[in-house]
Order: structure tokens, then C-alpha cells, then sequence
């Protein structure tokens, strides 16, 4: 799980704080809650890292030259290897800072001065936090690349690379710097105003591809569909087909990204705008944020990657070759999708790539 309020636990005061400010029960239930998070969270990165590497592993090089998977195009690729890869490592940060604490080196309640543990645990969480944030920034680049690759334009691979790693690092360092001056010793208490702060900056993100997302992913459905209807001159059930596993595989990645965030925006909310409310809600914020943080990476990998070929069952959801059109290596339509070259056989458009974006415009 990942939230702005673990800068604050590297603060070299900080335990010491909480301890001076609350009861004997509220610390035995702190301690319950955080054990029980941990344990979550730990369950949950093995399983999301290992389904991972099922996923993507095992097919190796191959994974991406597959015609039946779903947004094949050589641009978009690059997007989905970076949204999986960031996903990765950040729960393998997670899960290493995790196994830490549960071995009870995180922050000691004694420690007067800089130590390993609290080196660690600043390292740890601005490399879960960065990581996050990079994976943010990619999917609002995937629906943007998306939008334009059906305009047949691209964006430029230095404005990718800027908005992918060099802003979420930026995004990073101010969340960091806003907590940490003007120093370790002196970082709680804080303002409420610098707090609140450390949480817009970086959840506002979120929020952003919650809000602009949806809208990006409609209108390259209707490019799509625009250009469908352009390339055969008509739109019967099988364009139809197309366009609506297209609307379900965007509609699949918003569920999937809302659902693994949501609990952040919630925890957010109950901090800023009520820190009083009742404990146990924020308690079980933090528990579904230990639950559903790490699975990100698996969620991403079946949505963007797609599951084995064996897994036939699953093939219709996940590994629909719906925007071949934007594969600029010209996918062969009659092994995406048979009915089409069956009934186009005599026009010979089953031997064409759906749509070829071959001189796309860089913005």
C-alpha cells in the first residue's frame, strides 16, 4: 500500500510523537492494524508478482508479435511495457519494505537520531511513491497515445519519456522536500496545510485519469469505428463486434485502475477533510489499500497484456485483436479475425492490414 502519510513515519520524531498522543488500547490497536496490513500486503505482491510473471515470462520476446492480442500497435506496446514494468517494481518495493517491518525494523520509538531504519525506510517509500506515480502517468500517455494513434499522429518519444519518469520524479522530490524540511528531526508536527498538500500532490494523478481517461478512450472508440467504416465501406455485426470489444476493453481498464486506487481516494478524503472521524474507517481504508495497491500489476498485465492462449475460456475478453488497426507492422486480418476474410474474400481486403498508420505525425 502506498500513502504520503509514510514520508511521515521515516521522520526521526515521529514514533515518539504518536506514542506521547496516544493511549495504551489505541497503540495495541495501531500495532494490530498494522501487522494485519503488512501481512496483506505481502500476500498480495507475491500473488500479483507471481501472476505477473506468468503472464509475461514465459512467452517471452513473442508476447508482443501476438496478432490475437489487444492493441498490438508498436507505440502502444512501449506504454503497456512501461505501465507493467512500473506496476513491478513498485510492488516489489512494496514488498520488501513490508517483510522489513514485519520483522520490526522499521523506526524505532528510541531512536533519537538518524539511523539504517530510517534511511531504509525513506529509500523504500520514495521508491514505492515514484514508481506509483510513473504508473499514473503512463496510463494517461496510454489513452492520449491511443486517441491520437487513431488520427494517425503519435506523441513525441522525449514528451513521453518527460511526462513518464521525469515528472512523477519531480512530483516525488516536492512530496518529499514538503515533508522532510527543514529536517528530519522537525518534520511532525506539521502544518495541516503541508499534509494536505503531500496528498494532492500525489493523488492528483489519479484523479486526473479517473476524469480524463474515460473521455480519451470514447472518443478513440468513435475514431475507430469512423475509420471501420472509411476502410470497408460499411458497418455491419462484424465491425459492430469491433467496436464494442473495443468500448469493453476500455471500459475493463477503468474498472480495474478505480478499483485499486479508490481506497487511496477515500483514505485521502477522510484525512483532509475530517482527520477526527472515526478510526476504524480509516483502519479499513489502510487494509483495502494493503488489499488492492499491489494487485494493480496483475490487473494490468490481464488487461493490457492478456492471459495465455491455452486459457480459451478467457481469449474473448482478453486476447481480441479490436484495435489491430492501430498495429503499424501490418497484421494480416485474416488470422485476427476469420469471419472477416471469409466474407471479403473477393475483394482481397483480408490480405491488408486493417488500417496503416505507417507516417504518423509527432506532437
Amino acid at each position: 500500500m502506498t500513502t504520503p502519510d509514510f514520508l511521515a513515519v521515516c521522520c526521526i520524531n515521529s514514533s515518539s510523537t504518536v506514542a506521547k498522543n496516544t493511549s495504551d488500547a489505541e497503540k495495541k490497536d495501531v500495532l494490530l492494524v498494522g501487522q494485519l496490513m503488512l501481512i496483506v500486503t505481502v500476500v498480495m505482491c507475491v500473488v500479483s508478482m507471481l501472476g505477473v510473471c506468468y503472464l509475461v515470462l514465459p512467452r517471452g520476446s513473442t508476447l508482443f508479435r501476438n496478432s490475437n492480442r489487444l492493441l498490438a500497435g508498436p507505440n502502444l506496446n512501449s506504454i503497456i511495457r512501461c505501465i507493467v514494468a512500473t506496476n513491478l517494481l513498485a510492488s516489489l518495493g512494496l514488498l520488501v519494505r513490508s517483510v522489513v517491518w514485519l520483522a520490526k525494523e522499521y523506526p524505532s520509538l528510541k531512536s533519537v537520531g538518524l539511523d539504517g531504519r530510517h534511511i531504509f525506510c525513506i529509500i523504500s517509500t520514495v521508491w514505492i511513491q515514484y514508481f506509483f506515480l510513473c504508473n499514473f502517468f503512463w496510463h494517461l500517455l496510454y489513452a492520449v497515445e491511443a486517441l491520437l494513434v487513431s488520427k494517425n499522429k503519435e506523441v513525441h518519444l522525449a514528451l513521453k519519456y518527460f511526462l513518464g519518469w521525469f515528472l512523477p520524479g519531480a512530483f516525488c522530490i516536492g512530496g518529499a522536500v514538503t515533508t522532510y524540511f527543514p529536517g528530519l528531526n522537525s518534520c511532525l508536527p506539521r502544518d495541516t496545510m503541508v499534509k494536505d498538500l503531500n496528498y494532492i500532490i500525489f493523488l492528483a494523478p489519479v484523479l486526473i485519469v479517473m476524469l480524463f481517461n474515460p473521455f480519451l478512450f470514447y472518443k478513440s472508440a468513435e475514431a475507430a469505428k469512423k475509420a471501420l467504416i472509411w476502410h470497408y465501406g460499411q458497418y455491419t455485426s462484424t465491425e459492430r463486434k469491433l467496436v464494442d470489444a473495443i468500448h469493453l476493453k476500455f471500459i475493463l481498464i477503468m474498472v480495474t485502475f478505480t478499483a485499486c486506487w479508490l481506497p487511496n481516494l477515500i483514505n485521502a478524503t477522510i484525512m483532509i477533510a475530517n482527520p477526527s472521524l472515526s478510526t476504524s474507517a480509516v483502519y479499513a481504508t489502510l487494509v483495502f489499500m494493503g488489499l488492492l495497491n499491489p494487485l494493480q500489476a496483475l490487473f494490468s498485465s490481464l488487461v493490457f497484456w492478456g492471459v495465455p492462449q491455452e486459457a480459451v475460456s478467457w481469449n474473448r475478453i482478453f486476447n481480441l485483436s479490436e484495435y489491430s488497426y492501430l498495429n503499424s507492422s501490418n497484421i494480416n486480418a485474416s488470422q485476427s479475425y476469420p469471419t472477416v476474410s471469409s466474407s471479403r474474400s473477393a475483394s482481397g481486403s483480408e490480405t491488408e492490414p486493417l488500417i496503416s498508420f505507417r507516417r504518423k505525425e509527432q506532437i
